[in-house]
């Protein structure tokens, strides 16, 4: 189920990306769109998952975040 976007935050001087507040890492994909009074975000976002701390097999996951204005 879709997030509720409630802020966006995006500074291209100190590079931090901030959806609701929290920090987003590792993104590799941003698209933000608005049509017919609605905003769509989708962020593509790489996380890496392990129990030894080890280098492992990475996984990719996309978050989908929509607002209804």
């Amino acid at each position: 189920m879709p997030e509720n976007l409630e802020t966006l935050s995006l500074d291209t001087k100190t590079g931090e990306f901030l959806i609701n507040g929290e920090k987003v890492e590792s993104a590799t994909y941003m698209q933000l769109t608005f049509d017919s009074g609605r905003w769509d975000l989708v962020v593509h976002q790489r996380k890496y998952y392990g129990i030894t701390g080890e280098a492992v097999v990475d996984g990719t996951r996309t978050v989908t975040i929509r607002e209804r204005l």
